[in-house]
């Protein structure tokens, strides 16, 4: 980037130390010139800025601005510098992620902590939604614990870059079919079509994250992005007890299960009434049981997104898909089965090229006399009435629309035909080629982006 510590930026902010780095810029502490207070700013590279990331910015103003909460960072300014990378100014916060914290406590943390950060992250959610704003990207890289003087912390969520401003968002990022969000935390419908969610799928992440928090593992069998979709769409989540390796209250399974269902209407209605669920769990009294044998664990989560494109992928396009890979397969052994018997039939092909050789060698001979008794007496004459046996020429493999003649160069006239055979149109084989198998893009598109 062409800037760095020391900068002046819009006449008003002075970077100091970085703070951090993603693919698309860097964040620095900096100072108010006017006011001295300290600040975070987020710079991002004007390489990257075209008009969807454009878009997410506003969204991230916009979102701050609408929603005060002491559960949201505030954001005070949007400016760019002269070289026309964009920034944004933000609340200065100390602590970490909780995905930074989860990698140095190996993945696992104790049901008290995991209760107080799910508190702060529901009054977060319940300030969002009560402003119209719609997170859609709820992930342990996305929540923030402060830590606040006296030994005191407080979650708090960030990054509203893919929000949905209300319900109904004229200038929605996604349409119907389209898909926006991480894919480990993402719900059924919000990976079928983003622009239907409510809030709810931000109800069905925050179940994933605390998950994933008390068992260092997702809540479907499931390694890879593909197989995580579908077990999302098809198949309930696993249970808690079954994976946990922190005690849990009494009631917590429950509580998952009911907010990881598929359908929306079958969980909480709002984050209120989880909030109120969520308090009235009270503390961990049930010890993890062991995994029984046979039973798999996935992977770790990684954070996978998944663009703003349409996405094909309804019933109907999978059904179609699957009657792709039907034919597919069964143009692939039809094509094995052929193969095989000609090269059978070529294998077979040299020893007749032989036998045929010799016989027209044989003809070309002169005709043995009676002083070659012994070798008439060896040979035995046909029967009466049997008819000649066929005298074939070897078959000839040829690219060519013309056939082969084997009886030297073209003259220019027809070949007199030989006397005791005629010559079959030779046999010409074209290389096989598979149908094509290629299906149209299914979506969502899915792009790998950094653990967290």
């Amino acid at each position: 980037m062409s800037i760095g510590p020391g900068a002046i930026l819009g006449g008003k902010y002075r970077l100091e130390d970085p703070i951090g780095r993603g693919g698309m810029g860097e964040v620095f502490e900096a100072t108010s010139l006017g006011t001295g207070q300290r600040v975070a700013i987020k710079v991002v590279n004007r390489t990257f800025l075209d008009t969807m990331l454009i878009e997410r910015l506003r969204r991230e103003a916009e979102a701050a601005r609408r929603v005060q909460s002491e559960f949201v960072p505030q954001l005070f300014d949007v400016d760019k510098t002269p070289d026309g990378e964009l920034f944004l100014v933000m609340e200065l916060l100390h602590g970490e992620t909780l995905a930074s914290r989860l990698r140095r406590r190996s993945g696992l943390l104790a049901w008290e902590e995991v209760a107080h950060v799910g508190e702060d992250m529901l009054r977060g959610l319940i300030d969002a939604h009560a402003a119209g704003v719609i997170h859609r990207d709820l992930k342990p890289g996305n929540i923030f614990i402060e830590s606040l003087p006296g030994r005191r912390e407080r979650a708090r969520i960030l990054d509203f870059g893919v929000c949905k401003l209300d319900v109904h968002d004229g200038e929605s990022l996604t349409t119907t079919g389209e898909a926006v969000g991480t894919i480990a935390y993402m719900a059924p419908e919000q990976i079928r079509g983003a622009s239907r969610v409510d809030e709810r799928a931000d109800l069905y992440a925050f179940a994933m994250v605390v998950f994933e928090a008390l068992s260092g593992r997702l809540a479907y069998d499931a390694n890879g992005s593909i197989a995580l979709i579908a077990h999302k769409l098809e198949r309930p989540a696993r249970s808690i007890r079954d994976l946990g390796r922190m005690p849990i209250p009494e009631g917590l399974d429950a509580l998952l299960a009911r907010c990881l269902a598929r359908k929306p209407v079958d969980r909480p209605p709002s984050a209120a009434e989880l909030l109120r669920m969520w308090r009235a769990l009270g503390p961990a009294t049930v010890m993890p049981a062991p995994v029984p044998a046979g039973v798999s664990v996935s992977e770790p989560p990684t954070e996978v997104g998944v663009t703003a494109a349409r996405t094909l992928m309804t019933g109907p396009a999978r059904r179609g898909a699957r009657a792709g890979l039907l034919v597919a397969a069964g143009a692939l052994v039809a094509s094995c089965i052929v193969l095989v018997v000609g090269l059978r039939m070529r294998a077979s092909a040299a020893p007749a090229a032989a036998t045929t050789a010799a016989r027209l060698a044989a003809t070309a001979a002169p005709e043995p006399t009676a002083t070659s008794g012994p070798a008439a007496a060896g040979t035995p004459a046909p029967p009466p009435g049997a008819a000649p046996p066929l005298d074939l020429p070897p078959v000839v493999v040829s690219s060519s629309a013309e056939p082969v003649s084997l009886d030297g160069p073209d003259t220019g006239s027809p070949a007199a035909p030989r006397a005791s055979t005629s010559r079959p149109h030779p046999v010409r084989r074209t290389p096989w080629s598979p149908p094509s198998t290629r299906r149209k893009r299914t979506e969502p598109q899915i792009v790998t982006e950094p653990r967290y």
